[in-house]
């Protein structure tokens, strides 16, 4: 192993992680856009249902209606519940590309003393120190290894994602479901006023 070769891959490995932060940055300044929106919308839509909403006329007029505003009302508070478990997520993300990045100088410290090692080693002719050298830099590897909890890591960000995936579904599903009935009970209405 030469010396390029031994700084090529804590080079490598600080760019990926470069290249994994800026996303996550990306992702995330995303996400709170897209909230803002979302606020935005749900608030434009909570004041058109105020001025919106017919006279309701029979009692199987009035429990289609309110079952259609709840539907809608969980719809905006599952909406809400994701985005709050999706930026979890991005946190969780950070702390973990955080713990990588500190491992990852570890690792480019450990790579910098074995180069050092090496060049000592080949002006000295004496290769049994460079050997010592790359035993010690790869127990100090294995340490960093086991500091590193990726399952863990892992586990928490897959069941982040399980809740958003529900949370998705919950708000697809009341969305619909409230939709459907406001155009029930609007023809409902319409079909009272005619009479």
């Amino acid at each position: 192993m030469g010396t390029d070769d031994i700084d090529d891959f804590p080079n490598r490995l600080e760019k990926i992680l470069d290249v994994e932060q800026e996303e996550l940055n990306s992702s995330k300044r995303q996400h709170h856009t897209d909230w803002d929106n979302h606020i935005i919308t749900l608030s434009t839509a909570s004041l058109g249902f105020t001025f919106a909403f017919l006279p309701i006329g029979s009692g199987t007029c009035f429990i289609v209606a309110a079952i259609g505003v709840v539907s809608f009302i969980l719809s905006i508070c599952f909406a809400t519940a994701n985005f709050i478990v999706a930026d979890r997520g991005f946190d969780v993300a950070f702390e973990s590309l955080i713990l990588r990045r500190k491992h990852a100088l570890k690792i480019k410290s450990c790579f910098s003393e074995l180069k050092t090692s090496l060049i000592d080693a080949e002006a000295r002719g004496d290769n049994t120190a460079y050997d010592a050298a790359k035993t010690q830099c790869s127990a100090q590897l294995d340490t960093i290894g086991e500091e590193t909890d990726l399952d863990a890591d892992l586990k928490k960000q897959n069941k982040i994602n399980n809740n958003v995936s529900l949370l998705n579904k919950a708000k697809t599903y009341s969305f619909i479901t409230g939709t459907i009935l406001v155009v029930v009970f609007t023809f409902i209405n319409i079909d009272f006023l005619g009479k």
